[in-house]
């Protein structure tokens, strides 16, 4: 029985055409750091404790020295007197030598303090550089002039200010990690936004690893490339054509191919210059143009193409689905229900639809509907494994995550039912191998993983469950990063694993190494979501990277938390 539920996955990954579930490792990274530098305290007007009220406030005398008139600034700060408290902050300036370090960054941060009220950014930023330029690792400082350049637009500024905040506060502030995730949830969107876009006005696309692939088609049931490559077709008879070639590199076999890049350029060739399998090769362009990350205009010319000339009703179903899935990816959400709409007229009770419309549910965290369609897609096809694993998965999630314990035992017992029935099916030990993890069952965890690797042997993510199992079990780093490297060895386009490293050796400190795989996981990903997040955790890296230079400070390995 699990008296614990301890999630682990974000929603992005849970989507199985996308990949294996990853680690949690949403928003901004945390870490411990060792500085013995205080930053400088001080009784800004926004930190002092309440006084007499306004009414209590008597007038003073024009005070004549820079503590008097910062005092009485403060004063008149508080009853929210922002123009006199300016004037007196200014007068106080005036009246410091520039020796004076410490008082003067306490005054330019108190009239940042003021303008900040007015709603003068742009004098923020003037007035707190000015503090930081007496005093660097002025912490109060460098928070109020991040705030300043989010609010104007200057986003890789205020990112690199709240990290130093966060590293000098020893990320011991909920306010400060709170403004730091969501600079960088701005930062990672846009540039999410941008790589995607780059790349359908380059027309580049990835290259994405076999196991990728095989994980995709093997989502869909009623596909007739995944009949094949799952053995319950036989290739087509005749004459040797490109088309066929193709197809048969789907075959698993000792001579396979070590990847699937021969497929868009054989199907090409069919159509190109052969008469017979147009509309079979683009159905089959399109799904590896979609794998491979290629632009929405060649991906659609493929689908829609099939979904023209098509009379085949399971073919022109799950062309609509995969063209669905397309729009998901690319972040078109109106045009990815209209496919599955459209897909629904077509076959209603084709399992594809609800399989993958529950899938896509799942990426944006609509846990209800998500388990729903999935439900109903297990229901239709009580024989395939993903669907009967992936329903109970969700239902695992939801009903743990409400805390019914009970009803969370109840799914994984059926998970050892789906074990049993699905003997052969790497997915479905693949999840089970994560819900034990979660709950720290970690022997039974690595049985299950065993035989993921015994059925999959170009799985790289089992690895990655792997190291991780083997970090939550004794906190060694340094082991699961072995593991890791390992699973590189195993699927060197796996981004799964690189970003599983980045995010270890970020979190270890060791940025250099952080940076480097976590930019080889941005160049393997294909959706908008994936790259956002991706991007998030590499400026979180370079920025940790830049500040930790400029402000000599040291890093220590960092745990999760």
């Amino acid at each position: 029985m699990f008296s614990s539920y301890t999630p682990t996955n974000p929603t992005y990954k849970y989507a199985l055409y996308i990949g294996v579930p990853s680690l949690a490792v949403a928003g901004f990274c945390y870490y411990r750091y060792r500085n013995n530098n205080k930053s400088s305290s001080d009784n800004s007007p926004d930190t002092l404790k309440p006084e007499e009220s306004p009414a209590e406030v008597k007038p003073m005398p024009v005070p004549n020295t820079a503590k008097t008139l910062k005092e009485s600034g403060n004063k008149l700060f508080k009853i929210g007197n922002y123009t006199e408290a300016l004037e007196l902050y200014s007068k106080a300036v005036e009246l410091c030598d520039e020796e004076d370090k410490e008082a003067l960054e306490q005054l330019y941060q108190n009239r940042a303090a003021v303008f900040e009220k007015l709603g003068d950014y742009t004098a923020v930023i003037k007035e707190t550089t000015a503090a930081l330029k007496r005093n660097p690792k002025y912490v109060k400082a460098l928070h109020r002039r991040s705030k300043a350049y989010k609010a104007t637009g200057f986003l890789e500024e205020s990112l690199e200010d709240i990290t130093a905040v966060c590293i000098l506060e020893q990320f011991s502030s909920p306010v400060s990690v709170q403004l730091a995730d969501d600079v960088l949830k701005e930062l990672g969107a846009l540039e999410g936004t941008r790589l995607m876009r780059a790349r359908d006005t380059e027309g580049k696309g990835v290259n994405p690893s076999k196991h990728t692939c095989i994980t995709y088609l093997r989502g869909f049931y009623n596909c007739p490339i995944s009949k094949i490559l799952t053995g319950r077709e036989e290739l087509p008879s005749g004459d040797e054509c490109p088309y066929i070639t193709a197809l048969s590199t789907l075959i698993p076999s000792p001579n396979s191919p070590s990847s699937f890049d021969s497929i868009i350029p054989l199907t090409t060739t069919q159509i190109e210059t052969y008469n017979s399998y147009k509309t079979e090769s683009h159905y089959l362009r399109g799904s590896f143009r979609f794998l491979y990350g290629h632009t929405s205009p060649a991906t659609l010319e493929d689908f829609e193409y099939v979904i023209k000339h098509t009379t085949d009703k399971a073919v022109k179903a799950t062309a609509l689905v995969k063209l669905a899935s397309h729009y998901a990816l690319v972040g078109q959400e109106k045009e990815c229900e209209d496919c599955f709409e459209e897909a629904a007229k077509v076959w209603p009770d084709n399992v594809d639809l609800w399989h993958h419309k529950g899938q896509i549910l799942l990426t944006r965290n609509n846990l209800p509907d998500a388990l729903a369609h999935l439900s109903k897609a297990a229901e239709l096809e009580p024989g395939y494994a993903i669907a009967n694993a992936t329903k109970w998965y969700v239902q695992y999630r939801i009903l743990g995550g409400s805390g019914d314990i009970p009803g969370a035992d109840q799914c994984v017992r059926e998970f050892e039912n789906l074990v049993r029935k699905f003997g052969d099916s790497p997915d479905v030990f693949s999840l089970y191998g994560q819900i034990l993890m979660e709950n720290q069952r970690f022997a039974e965890a690595e049985l299950h993983f065993s035989r993921v690797a015994e059925l999959d042997k170009t799985n790289a993510g089992v690895l990655v469950h792997r190291a991780m199992a083997k970090y939550q079990q004794n906190g060694d780093v340094e082991e699961a990063i072995k593991v890791l490297e390992e699973a590189v060895n195993v699927d060197e386009r796996n981004e799964f694993v690189y970003e599983t490293l980045g995010t270890l050796h970020l979190q270890n400190g060791s940025l250099d190494p952080a940076i480097k795989y976590i930019t080889r996981a941005v160049k393997l990903a294909r959706s908008v979501q994936e790259l956002t997040i991706l991007s998030s955790l590499l400026k979180a890296a370079e920025v940790q990277k830049k500040v930790r230079d400029n402000l000599g400070l040291e890093v220590q390995p960092g745990f999760f938390k």
